[in-house]
């Protein structure tokens, strides 16, 4: 039962890091986007 718990605490973890990865991703490429939709605006 402990080593489940464990699993749980390491999966949560590695969801975490992924979001933080995502973020940092989101943030570089939201600048691109930013700068594809002022040219589709036009």
């Amino acid at each position: 039962m402990g080593d489940n718990q464990s699993k749980v605490m390491v999966l949560s973890t590695k969801v975490l890091d992924d979001q933080c990865i995502n973020a940092r991703e989101k943030k570089k490429s939201q600048h691109n986007t930013g700068i594809f939709i002022h040219y589709r605006e036009n």
